[in-house]
């Protein structure tokens, strides 16, 4: 070889290492413009993101409806006053849950215990706080008959972006998972109720109304919510009535519902506060085995005109849930207290929250005439000797 082409070759060498060096070739990524490389990071998918909170039993007394009667002042009734404490907080909710306990929108006039029954404006008050899901699985929802169940699932129907679970107009509507989709998750929701209280359907009505003794049917309900949805959240009204102290029935239920495929569980009933914790699902290899479900054994009542001390501590649960590439996880429970405040003769009856509770109004409350434990004290040592000290939010 010629030393004029051993030249040209070595020329032509030392180009090639150069273009490289420069961004011609070489590794994946290298030499990408800042452009580039802003458009690569910004099409790798973002996990979506839900803030879900929920609360107890809605449970509305005579002396709630008299002062909204009072408050309306035209005939009708303004509910909103007594919830106003809370409205801000549960305006952070991408997706809010209620018990309503009372059925709303039967014929005839508002009545209480222990034959409850309520007007629309109750349900235009938890309309305007926020809340779209509507569970209706509870030990009243027979109190008016099959015509209230009726009136309450068309009234919770005429609301816009509102969906109602626990009742159902017959099987085939009972076998429609209840969903609801926000930010990119969706969620469906499964409720079932211990008992009507000794009511019945009347002999050939349609209605299904879950009860907690159908396993079998809570089973397949769950596995359709599976089916249907990023995350499956179960309504149960269930546990001891007054009791703070979760039962050997409720656990192993919620054991089961884990099994099934259960992200989140919601107890009512008791009308106390009862504890909360993670329980493990067994992994299956699939995105949606595996991971946690997250149970409050009771939300306690959100608001009540009862009178002893433990029904007026309840509070707002709130959860985090994520889906990132098809995995679902539930995650920093935090628990709000709040307190139903009340005077003399349950006079201005009110939430409020315990970050804003004093001694002085705890002191003053109505309740003390029927059970003197309450007070500031027995308020703070309930909710931190219930709720887990990671979850419980006091200030």
């Amino acid at each position: 070889m010629s030393r004029i082409r051993k030249f040209v070759l070595a020329a032509l060498l030392a180009a090639l290492l150069l273009l490289c060096a420069c961004g011609g070739g070489g590794s994946p990524g290298v030499g990408l413009s800042a452009a580039q490389t802003t458009q690569a990071a910004t099409t790798e998918p973002q996990p979506q993101v839900v803030t879900l909170m929920a609360v107890g039993d809605n449970l509305i007394h005579n002396p709630i409806y008299e002062q909204a009667r009072a408050r309306a002042g035209d005939g009708g009734y303004d509910f909103r006053p007594a919830y106003a404490a809370v409205k801000p907080l549960l305006g952070r909710a991408d997706l809010a849950v209620i018990n309503q306990e009372t059925v709303v929108g039967a014929p005839g006039q508002p009545s209480s215990y222990p034959m409850f029954g309520s007007p629309t404006q109750l349900g235009d008050a938890v309309y305007d706080l926020g809340f779209r899901v509507i569970g209706m699985s509870n030990n009243h929802i027979l109190d008016k008959g099959a015509q209230g169940v009726y009136a309450s699932l068309d009234y919770w129907a005429g609301k816009e972006g509102v969906t109602a679970f626990g009742a159902y107009l017959d099987a085939a509507d009972s076998q429609m998972p209840r969903l609801y989709e926000v930010n990119g998750i969706t969620f469906a929701f499964v409720g079932a109720t211990y008992s009507y209280n000794g009511l019945q359907l009347p002999a050939g009505s349609e209605l299904i109304l879950p009860l907690l003794e159908q396993e079998d049917l809570l089973e397949e309900a769950v596995a359709a919510a599976r089916r249907s949805a990023d995350v499956v959240v179960v309504g149960l009204h269930w546990g001891n009535e007054d009791s703070q102290i979760v039962s050997d029935a409720q656990r192993a239920l919620a054991r089961k519902l884990a099994d099934w495929g259960t992200d989140i569980i919601l107890g009512t009933h008791p009308h106390v506060l009862q504890t909360m914790e993670y329980l493990f699902k067994p992994s299956d290899g699939t995105a949606s085995g595996g991971g946690r479900t997250f149970v409050a054994y009771s939300l306690g009542n959100f608001i009540s005109a009862q009178a002893a001390a433990p029904n007026l501590i309840g509070g707002i649960l709130e959860l985090t849930v994520t889906k990132d590439r098809g995995v679902v996880a539930v995650t920093a429970p935090r628990f709000y207290p709040t307190v139903t405040q009340y005077g003399g003769n349950f006079t201005d009856l009110r939430l409020i929250l315990w970050n804003t509770y004093t001694p002085d109004l705890a002191a003053a409350h109505g309740v003390r005439r029927h059970d003197s434990r309450f007070g500031y004290d027995y308020i703070e040592n309930l909710l931190k000797n219930t709720i887990p000290e990671e979850y419980l939010v006091m200030g």
